[in-house]
């Protein structure tokens, strides 16, 4: 299989989201549902086909839920989203927004797909 396209950039990108998402703390939020996936990706700038595609992509957030569930490995899923027609940018935000949202037990997952992250060595 082939590998998620920029690893290396990805795992920065699935970083930069997940501080974006944990400043906004919305993982565990007591909201957390179907309709703030949404949200996310709208706000995010996610293209999915729009109204018409709605319930399409809560079943896609749904499974994406599930593949993390099942312990698929984070850059696999994230492969899938984009092999499936999202950019990689999409692909992120998809899984950040499912996981944040709809699956918030899963928030683990991406936590450690990203990594710590890396102090800076600053000169004093």
């Amino acid at each position: 299989m082939r590998g998620f396209p920029f690893r290396g950039g990805v795992r920065g990108l699935a970083a930069a989201a997940l501080t974006v998402v944990a400043a906004a703390s919305f993982p565990g939020a007591a909201h957390a549902d179907q309709s703030s996936f949404i949200s996310q990706l709208n706000d995010r700038g996610v293209y999915y086909g729009g109204s018409d595609h709605l319930l399409d992509m809560i079943d896609y957030g749904q499974r994406v839920c599930h593949d993390l569930r099942a312990g698929r490995p984070v850059d696999e899923l994230l492969n899938r989203i984009h092999q499936d027609g999202f950019t990689e940018y999409e692909s992120v935000w998809i899984a950040v927004a499912a996981s944040g949202e709809m699956c918030t037990d899963t928030w683990g997952r991406l936590q450690e797909f990203v990594g710590p992250r890396p102090r800076l060595n600053r000169a004093e």
